[in-house]
């Protein structure tokens, strides 16, 4: 927070017409506040959104909007915040930035990664797994990084949840690697007695991916402290309804709850089923992975369905945030032209 002030109440240059172009993107962080009912965006975002409008050249300032953005849903314009993060702190070589950004610059980049996007996901898995091997963090990815560490930071990185285990947890699940991925989980809660509200959900999506949604949704009702919680326990009652409409041995509905959840590849089981079970597990899917749900398709099969209505009004709730994230962006790319940056 220091090394941020201290980039606050330096240059205070005539602004002109950036602090109109500013405002229009102070309103956009407010917006997100009302649309998301983000504490965590409001409380972390606001000050940094206006201070990035005019030093974009602010490592701190772009990695709190990241972050905070991240966070928040807005996943692709965090995505956006914390790669300039990176950069820009590439070219000050301040150690501390350069190191606090590719860290979260690997963490943003796992939890936005597609299942399909492959040549990624290695990418950061071997990255990761570096980190142990030989005390550095590379990835040679877009866009590249290279960090040596040394044996206090490598130790001060891996007990990190949000930033080492989480990332790291994630990229197995994505790649299709169900048990590695949980035991990454389970032996950062041993270590650490607990683990992030984001950890908690992606734990309880692995136990589901195992065959346990039942043990899951029982589990989830009974801590409070999981990151969003409510619309987890909407996927995994949607998922239960789904499968019991199969007629699938338990095996295979395993491999599709993993599938459902944005975890490998389509399984061989999709191929035979029939067209509205076919239609559920790709829109779950969809919402898992943020890529865009078809909703003409689920709502045409939501009679009858108790779940489905709730899994329906999620998808449109966060088609709403995809759409405003966009809008963020857009808004960016406009005051960076206009404003000369």
């Amino acid at each position: 927070l220091a090394r941020g002030l201290l980039w606050l109440f330096q240059k205070r240059a005539s602004l002109g017409k950036t602090v109109a172009l500013a405002a229009s993107v102070i309103v956009l962080g407010f917006a997100v506040v009302t649309s998301l009912h983000s504490r965590v965006f409001a409380s972390s975002s606001s000050l940094w959104e206006y201070e990035v409008t005019r030093n974009p050249d602010n490592p701190f300032a772009l990695h709190a909007v990241g972050t905070a953005r991240t966070r928040a849903g807005l996943r692709d314009s965090g995505l956006d915040y914390l790669r300039e993060a990176q950069l820009v702190a590439a070219r000050t070589c301040v150690r501390d930035d350069r190191l606090r950004a590719v860290k979260d610059l690997g963490w943003a980049l796992a939890l936005r990664t597609s299942p399909d996007d492959q040549t990624t996901l290695l990418a950061l898995q071997s990255a990761y797994a570096r980190v142990t091997r030989d005390g550095a963090f590379a990835y040679r990815g877009h866009p590249p990084w290279q960090m040596q560490l040394t044996p206090r930071e490598t130790s001060d990185f891996v007990a990190e949840d949000l930033q080492y285990a989480l990332p790291r947890a994630t990229v197995e699940a994505r790649l299709g690697n169900i048990n590695a991925a949980m035991q990454i989980l389970q032996a950062q809660a041993i270590e650490a007695d607990s683990l992030h509200p984001l950890s908690k959900n992606l734990r309880f999506r692995l136990g589901a991916a195992q065959g346990r949604i039942e043990e899951s949704l029982r589990e989830l009702g009974q801590d409070a402290s999981v990151s969003d919680a409510g619309r987890l326990r909407s996927v995994l009652a949607t998922l239960r309804e789904t499968l019991l409409r199969t007629n699938l041995p338990s095996d295979a509905k395993t491999r599709l709850a993993g599938y459902a959840l944005g975890f490998g590849q389509a399984p061989n089981d999709l191929a035979g089923l029939p067209r509205e079970i076919q239609t559920a597990l790709d829109a779950l899917r969809a919402y898992e992975t943020d890529a865009p749900v078809d909703l003409a398709a689920l709502e045409q099969q939501s009679a009858g369905s108790r779940e489905l209505p709730r899994f329906i009004e999620l998808a449109k709730a966060k088609e709403g945030v995809r759409r405003f994230d966009d809008q963020l962006r857009s808004a960016r790319e406009k005051l960076q032209k206009d404003g000369g940056h």
